[in-house]
């Protein structure tokens, strides 16, 4: 919609695609998007007429429809959001979250925040940006899109009313894109009270990826995944230097259950192909990143509470039921209890796939094992079978909880 009634911004930033390494359209997106919060801004302040014809919409009714819905993205407020507090309190980020390599990543998308509209600011005309297009215009308009937009067969857009609903792992909405008609379609799956929140669900995510994206956690017995990728710091040189070709030096070793991504299945293979035994190269990552958590101050009551857990049931990882409240359940007022929820997550990750590990040489039976990541047990132990027995490990599909996840 934008590239209609904003031809010459489009022009101008499609034609920074070298500097802007192919994102572009994002680019573009984004300054659009801070355009409208400015004119959302001046409408408030009356300096222009909220009814006035405005020359990059055309069209009453889609003028109205936009002035209302920027006055809306003017209004989110996100203070605690990991990239505003990345950029603005560094320091406090990664002494709340470390060792997990959260902090470096957040830190990394601020920086390209910061590196995209410099980028426009000094390239694009003024009189194309509008006026008072400055950084906090932009962040505001790139947190709106990462925190809203609809993934919709290979593209994205943002959808007025339909980003209004807040995300919970048991949705009473369902949406869908009606490519013919255009449109996008809500459908309630069951009745509901008068008064009562609609939710979607915005995937099954797990609280690191939920908070890295939209900056709220879950409590965790509502959590739908486990994940822990490493990244920077995190990364264990010696042992990609040890273990891995020169290829994967730098590679993103995703870990998650009850999904199997790529980025594991593509690591172990190298490892295999380099002549050197997979199995330990995980284990050592594995046991590495797990110390560095059971130091960690801000885990010690969670992980004794995961102890207690697994000592009444073992395969238990309800760590939440056996510590107080405020950890747990309620992070309503707390940056630090998303953070708990968040290296918690990564915390069991990295034990889950050490039981597969243990699981497979025999050291620990099933029922000894975290139910939650049987799926991925399954599938990886069949797949390190393979590897065993000098074949290449890959996947149908990276969902281990679905019926097709097997190993090929």
């Amino acid at each position: 919609r934008f590239k209609e009634t904003e031809p010459a911004l489009w022009a101008a930033v499609s034609g920074l695609a070298r500097a802007l390494r192919g994102r572009e359209a994002e680019a573009f997106h984004a300054t659009c998007i801070a355009k409208q919060l400015r004119l959302a801004e001046a409408r408030q302040a009356r300096r222009i007429d909220a009814n006035a014809p405005e020359g990059d919409l055309a069209g009453a009714a889609t003028r109205r429809v936009w002035a209302a819905y920027a006055a809306c993205l003017l209004s989110e407020n996100f203070d605690g959001h990991p990239y505003w507090m990345a950029m603005n309190k560094p320091q406090l980020v990664e002494g709340h979250l470390a060792p997990s390599s959260e902090f470096e990543y957040m830190g990394m998308m601020a920086g390209d925040v910061v590196a995209m509209y410099e980028c426009i600011e000094r390239s694009v005309a003024p009189e194309l940006l509008g006026e008072n297009f400055d950084l906090g215009a932009f962040l505001q308009a790139r947190l709106c899109i990462l925190t809203r937009v609809f993934h919709l067969d290979g593209d994205s857009c943002m959808v007025p009313m339909s980003d209004l609903f807040n995300h919970s792992a048991e949705p009473g909405v369902e949406w869908s894109w009606d490519d013919e008609r255009r449109e996008m379609v809500l459908r309630a799956t069951h009745a509901h009270e008068a008064g009562q929140e609609l939710f979607i669900s915005y995937g099954r995510r797990s609280n690191t990826l939920l908070f890295r994206t939209y900056g709220f956690t879950l409590p965790p017995k509502d959590e739908q995944g486990w994940t822990l990728m490493l990244i920077g710091s995190s990364r264990p040189s010696d042992l990609f230097a040890e273990y891995l070709p020169a290829a994967f030096q730098r590679h993103m070793l995703h870990l998650e259950v009850p999904v199997v991504q790529s980025s594991l299945v593509d690591a172990l293979n190298a490892c295999k192909d380099f002549g050197l035994d997979p199995e330990e190269f995980l284990r050592k990552v594995c046991r590495r990143a797990r110390a560095r958590y059971e130091a960690d101050p801000a885990l010690e009551a969670p992980i004794g509470a995961l102890q207690r857990a697994r000592a009444d049931a073992p395969s238990s990882a309800a760590w939440w039921e056996y510590i107080h409240p405020e950890v747990g359940e309620d992070a309503s007022d707390g940056w630090l209890e998303h953070c708990v929820r968040v290296k918690m997550s990564e915390y069991l990750c990295l034990v889950a796939h050490e039981e597969i590990l243990d699981a497979l040489d025999g050291a620990a039976r099933e029922d000894e094992c975290l139910a939650f990541a049987a799926p991925a047990r399954r599938v990886l132990t069949q797949g390190l079978r393979v590897l065993r027995g000098n074949a290449r490990f890959s996947l149908t599909t990276v969902d281990a909880s679905t019926p097709d996840a097997r190993e090929a």
